[in-house]
Protein backbone atom coordinates (compact mmCIF):
# COMPACT_ATOMS: atom_id res chain seq x y z
CA UNK A 1 0.00 0.00 0.00
CA UNK A 2 2.87 2.43 0.76
CA UNK A 3 4.52 1.65 -2.58
CA UNK A 4 1.32 2.45 -4.46
CA UNK A 5 1.00 5.85 -2.78
CA UNK A 6 4.56 6.80 -3.69
CA UNK A 7 3.98 6.03 -7.35
CA UNK A 8 0.85 8.15 -7.55
CA UNK A 9 2.55 11.17 -6.01
CA UNK A 10 6.04 11.18 -7.54
CA UNK A 11 5.59 9.44 -10.85
CA UNK A 12 7.13 11.62 -13.68
CA UNK A 13 4.33 10.52 -16.04
CA UNK A 14 1.72 12.20 -13.88
CA UNK A 15 -0.33 14.75 -15.90
CA UNK A 16 -3.25 17.05 -15.32
CA UNK A 17 -5.57 14.34 -16.64
CA UNK A 18 -4.37 11.67 -14.22
CA UNK A 19 -7.11 10.72 -11.73
CA UNK A 20 -6.26 12.01 -8.28
CA UNK A 21 -6.91 10.40 -4.98
CA UNK A 22 -9.37 12.08 -2.67
CA UNK A 23 -7.72 15.00 -0.91
CA UNK A 24 -4.76 15.19 -3.37
CA UNK A 25 -6.38 17.10 -6.31
CA UNK A 26 -4.84 20.54 -5.78
CA UNK A 27 -1.35 19.22 -5.11
CA UNK A 28 -1.33 16.98 -8.16
CA UNK A 29 -2.56 19.75 -10.46
CA UNK A 30 0.03 22.23 -9.20
CA UNK A 31 2.85 19.73 -9.49
CA UNK A 32 1.76 18.82 -13.00
CA UNK A 33 1.70 22.46 -14.03
CA UNK A 34 5.16 23.12 -12.62
CA UNK A 35 6.47 20.01 -14.32
CA UNK A 36 5.11 21.19 -17.66
CA UNK A 37 6.55 24.70 -17.22
CA UNK A 38 9.90 23.26 -16.24
CA UNK A 39 9.94 21.01 -19.26
CA UNK A 40 9.26 23.90 -21.70
CA UNK A 41 11.04 26.67 -19.81
CA UNK A 42 13.35 27.43 -22.77
CA UNK A 43 10.40 28.00 -25.07
CA UNK A 44 8.70 30.36 -22.63
CA UNK A 45 11.86 32.37 -22.03
CA UNK A 46 12.43 32.71 -25.76
CA UNK A 47 8.82 33.82 -26.33
CA UNK A 48 9.06 36.38 -23.56
CA UNK A 49 12.32 37.74 -24.96
CA UNK A 50 10.91 37.90 -28.48
CA UNK A 51 7.81 39.77 -27.32
CA UNK A 52 9.94 42.26 -25.39
CA UNK A 53 12.13 42.89 -28.44
CA UNK A 54 9.10 43.44 -30.65
CA UNK A 55 7.64 45.95 -28.20
CA UNK A 56 10.92 47.85 -28.00
CA UNK A 57 11.41 47.72 -31.79
CA UNK A 58 7.92 49.05 -32.52
CA UNK A 59 8.43 51.89 -30.04
CA UNK A 60 11.80 52.97 -31.43
CA UNK A 61 11.65 52.15 -35.15
CA UNK A 62 9.17 53.61 -37.64
CA UNK A 63 8.06 52.12 -40.96
CA UNK A 64 9.25 54.60 -43.60
CA UNK A 65 9.21 54.88 -47.38
CA UNK A 66 12.59 55.77 -48.86
CA UNK A 67 12.13 57.86 -52.02
CA UNK A 68 14.42 56.94 -54.91
CA UNK A 69 15.04 58.85 -58.13
CA UNK A 70 16.75 56.71 -60.75
CA UNK A 71 17.83 54.47 -57.91
CA UNK A 72 19.40 57.32 -55.93
CA UNK A 73 17.92 58.10 -52.49
CA UNK A 74 16.21 61.48 -52.10
CA UNK A 75 14.71 61.26 -48.62
CA UNK A 76 12.16 59.60 -46.35
CA UNK A 77 8.35 59.96 -46.22
CA UNK A 78 5.69 58.42 -44.01
CA UNK A 79 3.33 57.85 -46.95
CA UNK A 80 3.94 57.83 -50.69
CA UNK A 81 1.49 60.72 -51.08
CA UNK A 82 3.75 62.96 -48.96
CA UNK A 83 6.10 63.42 -51.94
CA UNK A 84 3.46 65.11 -54.11
CA UNK A 85 3.72 68.70 -52.67
CA UNK A 86 7.52 68.73 -52.89
CA UNK A 87 7.40 67.29 -56.40
CA UNK A 88 4.96 69.96 -57.54
CA UNK A 89 7.03 72.80 -56.05
CA UNK A 90 10.26 71.44 -57.53
CA UNK A 91 8.71 71.20 -61.00
CA UNK A 92 7.42 74.79 -60.77
CA UNK A 93 10.85 76.08 -59.71
CA UNK A 94 12.65 74.10 -62.40
CA UNK A 95 10.22 75.35 -65.06
CA UNK A 96 10.84 78.96 -64.01
CA UNK A 97 14.64 78.59 -64.02
CA UNK A 98 14.77 76.69 -67.32
CA UNK A 99 12.23 78.85 -69.12
CA UNK A 100 10.20 75.83 -70.19
CA UNK A 101 7.77 73.35 -68.70
CA UNK A 102 9.62 70.69 -66.75
CA UNK A 103 8.32 67.44 -65.25
CA UNK A 104 10.09 64.67 -63.37
CA UNK A 105 9.26 61.39 -65.15
CA UNK A 106 7.09 59.24 -62.90
CA UNK A 107 8.96 56.14 -64.04
CA UNK A 108 12.14 57.48 -62.43
CA UNK A 109 10.56 57.80 -58.95
CA UNK A 110 10.30 54.65 -56.83
CA UNK A 111 9.85 53.76 -53.15
CA UNK A 112 11.40 51.26 -50.76
CA UNK A 113 9.93 50.32 -47.38
CA UNK A 114 12.51 50.56 -44.60
CA UNK A 115 12.54 50.98 -40.83
CA UNK A 116 14.28 53.99 -39.35
CA UNK A 117 15.29 54.72 -35.78
CA UNK A 118 12.99 57.47 -34.58
CA UNK A 119 11.12 59.89 -36.80
CA UNK A 120 13.48 60.62 -39.69
CA UNK A 121 10.95 61.85 -42.24
CA UNK A 122 12.33 64.42 -44.69
CA UNK A 123 10.74 67.86 -44.81
CA UNK A 124 9.05 69.09 -47.98
CA UNK A 125 11.84 71.66 -48.47
CA UNK A 126 14.55 68.98 -48.18
CA UNK A 127 12.78 66.79 -50.74
CA UNK A 128 12.35 69.77 -53.07
CA UNK A 129 16.07 70.59 -52.85
CA UNK A 130 17.00 66.98 -53.52
CA UNK A 131 14.79 66.94 -56.61
CA UNK A 132 16.29 70.19 -57.94
CA UNK A 133 19.81 68.86 -57.36
CA UNK A 134 19.02 66.06 -59.79
CA UNK A 135 18.36 68.46 -62.71
CA UNK A 136 21.53 68.84 -64.81
CA UNK A 137 20.88 72.44 -65.89
CA UNK A 138 20.25 73.77 -62.38
CA UNK A 139 22.91 74.61 -59.79
CA UNK A 140 22.83 75.60 -56.13
CA UNK A 141 25.16 78.61 -56.13
CA UNK A 142 25.93 81.79 -54.25
CA UNK A 143 24.39 84.65 -56.26
CA UNK A 144 25.75 88.21 -56.13
CA UNK A 145 23.13 90.92 -56.67
CA UNK A 146 23.53 94.69 -56.97
CA UNK A 147 20.31 96.61 -56.31
CA UNK A 148 18.45 93.35 -56.87
CA UNK A 149 20.07 92.69 -60.27
CA UNK A 150 22.00 89.39 -60.48
CA UNK A 151 25.61 89.94 -61.53
CA UNK A 152 26.93 86.40 -61.37
CA UNK A 153 27.06 83.25 -59.30
CA UNK A 154 29.73 80.98 -57.91
CA UNK A 155 29.86 77.77 -55.86
CA UNK A 156 32.24 79.63 -53.54
CA UNK A 157 31.02 82.58 -51.50
CA UNK A 158 34.66 83.56 -50.95
CA UNK A 159 35.15 84.30 -54.68
CA UNK A 160 32.28 86.81 -54.65
CA UNK A 161 33.48 88.49 -51.47
CA UNK A 162 36.99 88.66 -52.87
CA UNK A 163 35.75 90.43 -56.02
CA UNK A 164 33.95 93.03 -53.92
CA UNK A 165 36.98 93.50 -51.70
CA UNK A 166 39.22 94.09 -54.71
CA UNK A 167 37.02 96.99 -55.79
CA UNK A 168 37.03 98.59 -52.35
CA UNK A 169 40.78 98.07 -52.02
CA UNK A 170 41.31 100.13 -55.20
CA UNK A 171 40.24 103.26 -53.34
CA UNK A 172 42.24 102.72 -50.18
CA UNK A 173 44.84 105.41 -49.62
CA UNK A 174 46.65 107.49 -47.06
CA UNK A 175 43.96 110.20 -46.93
CA UNK A 176 40.98 107.87 -47.22
CA UNK A 177 38.91 107.59 -44.07
CA UNK A 178 36.28 105.13 -45.31
CA UNK A 179 35.18 103.30 -48.45
CA UNK A 180 31.76 101.73 -48.92
CA UNK A 181 29.37 100.75 -51.66
CA UNK A 182 26.55 103.16 -52.45
CA UNK A 183 24.45 100.31 -53.85
CA UNK A 184 22.61 97.50 -52.09
CA UNK A 185 24.89 94.48 -52.42
CA UNK A 186 23.73 91.02 -51.36
CA UNK A 187 24.94 87.42 -51.60
CA UNK A 188 22.51 84.56 -51.15
CA UNK A 189 22.65 80.85 -51.89
CA UNK A 190 19.88 79.82 -54.26
CA UNK A 191 19.05 77.60 -57.21
CA UNK A 192 19.84 79.20 -60.58
CA UNK A 193 20.42 78.20 -64.17
CA UNK A 194 23.95 76.92 -64.72
CA UNK A 195 24.62 79.73 -67.22
CA UNK A 196 24.80 82.18 -64.29
CA UNK A 197 27.97 80.58 -62.95
CA UNK A 198 30.96 82.90 -63.52
CA UNK A 199 34.63 82.98 -62.69
CA UNK A 200 36.07 85.56 -60.32
CA UNK A 201 37.50 87.65 -63.18
CA UNK A 202 34.19 87.59 -65.05
CA UNK A 203 32.30 88.81 -61.98
CA UNK A 204 34.86 91.55 -61.38
CA UNK A 205 34.56 92.73 -64.99
CA UNK A 206 30.77 92.77 -64.73
CA UNK A 207 30.93 94.82 -61.54
CA UNK A 208 33.29 97.30 -63.15
CA UNK A 209 31.12 97.47 -66.29
CA UNK A 210 34.10 97.54 -68.64
CA UNK A 211 32.87 96.06 -71.90
CA UNK A 212 29.60 94.18 -71.57
CA UNK A 213 27.30 96.93 -72.88
CA UNK A 214 29.78 99.10 -74.79
CA UNK A 215 28.79 100.33 -78.25
CA UNK A 216 31.47 100.05 -80.91
CA UNK A 217 32.03 101.22 -84.49
CA UNK A 218 33.84 99.29 -87.25
CA UNK A 219 36.37 101.82 -88.54
CA UNK A 220 38.00 101.41 -91.95
CA UNK A 221 41.43 102.42 -93.26
CA UNK A 222 41.58 106.16 -93.87
CA UNK A 223 39.04 107.02 -91.13
CA UNK A 224 39.83 109.53 -88.41
CA UNK A 225 37.99 110.37 -85.24
CA UNK A 226 36.81 113.59 -86.86
CA UNK A 227 35.42 111.83 -89.93
CA UNK A 228 33.72 109.21 -87.78
CA UNK A 229 32.24 111.95 -85.57
CA UNK A 230 30.78 113.65 -88.63
CA UNK A 231 29.48 110.37 -90.08
CA UNK A 232 27.64 109.03 -87.04
CA UNK A 233 26.91 112.30 -85.21
CA UNK A 234 28.86 111.51 -82.04
CA UNK A 235 30.70 114.43 -80.37
CA UNK A 236 34.41 114.40 -81.13
CA UNK A 237 35.22 115.00 -77.45
CA UNK A 238 33.61 111.67 -76.47
CA UNK A 239 35.47 109.76 -79.19
CA UNK A 240 38.78 111.28 -78.12
CA UNK A 241 38.14 110.42 -74.47
CA UNK A 242 37.27 106.81 -75.24
CA UNK A 243 39.96 106.29 -77.92
CA UNK A 244 42.95 108.42 -76.86
CA UNK A 245 45.38 106.35 -78.95
CA UNK A 246 43.67 107.60 -82.15
CA UNK A 247 43.78 111.34 -81.46
CA UNK A 248 45.30 113.01 -84.54
CA UNK A 249 45.84 109.62 -86.19
CA UNK A 250 44.53 108.12 -89.41
CA UNK A 251 43.37 104.55 -89.10
CA UNK A 252 45.63 102.30 -91.16
CA UNK A 253 43.72 99.01 -90.94
CA UNK A 254 40.20 97.91 -89.96
CA UNK A 255 39.53 98.07 -86.22
CA UNK A 256 36.77 98.88 -83.74
CA UNK A 257 36.48 102.07 -81.75
CA UNK A 258 34.38 102.82 -78.68
CA UNK A 259 31.34 105.05 -79.07
CA UNK A 260 30.25 104.96 -75.43
CA UNK A 261 31.22 103.21 -72.23
CA UNK A 262 28.91 101.04 -70.19
CA UNK A 263 28.25 102.52 -66.76
CA UNK A 264 29.53 100.44 -63.85
CA UNK A 265 27.07 98.52 -61.75
CA UNK A 266 28.61 99.68 -58.50
CA UNK A 267 29.13 103.12 -57.04
CA UNK A 268 31.60 103.67 -54.24
CA UNK A 269 31.53 106.34 -51.55
CA UNK A 270 35.04 107.44 -50.64
CA UNK A 271 35.43 109.70 -47.61
CA UNK A 272 38.75 111.52 -47.51
CA UNK A 273 40.32 113.54 -44.75
CA UNK A 274 39.48 116.61 -46.87
CA UNK A 275 35.93 117.19 -48.10
CA UNK A 276 35.34 117.66 -51.78
CA UNK A 277 32.28 118.97 -53.56
CA UNK A 278 31.08 118.89 -57.14
CA UNK A 279 29.69 116.26 -59.40
CA UNK A 280 30.42 112.53 -59.08
CA UNK A 281 33.69 111.53 -60.74
CA UNK A 282 33.64 108.58 -63.10
CA UNK A 283 36.78 106.46 -63.08
CA UNK A 284 37.44 104.86 -66.44
CA UNK A 285 38.64 101.46 -65.17
CA UNK A 286 36.70 101.17 -61.93
CA UNK A 287 33.19 101.65 -60.62
CA UNK A 288 31.91 105.21 -60.28
CA UNK A 289 33.66 107.02 -57.46
CA UNK A 290 31.84 109.59 -55.38
CA UNK A 291 33.92 111.79 -53.08
CA UNK A 292 32.10 113.03 -49.97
Amino acid sequence: MAEQINLSIFSPSLTADTPALPGTFPQNRIRAAFSWLHLYRGFWLFSLLLASCMIIFSAKYYPTYQVLLNGNPLGMVAQKEDLAPALSEAEATASQLLGRKYHFPSTEVSYRLVYTYGNQYSSSAALQNALLNSVDEIRLLYVLRVDGTPVGASPSQFILLQSLQKILHTYQGENVQSVQFANAVSIHQEYVHKSMEKTGSQILSALQGKTENNQIYAAQPGDTLQSISNAIDVPLEILCKLNPDLIGETIAKPRTILLNEAPPLLSVYVKNSNTYGGNPIHNENHPRRILV
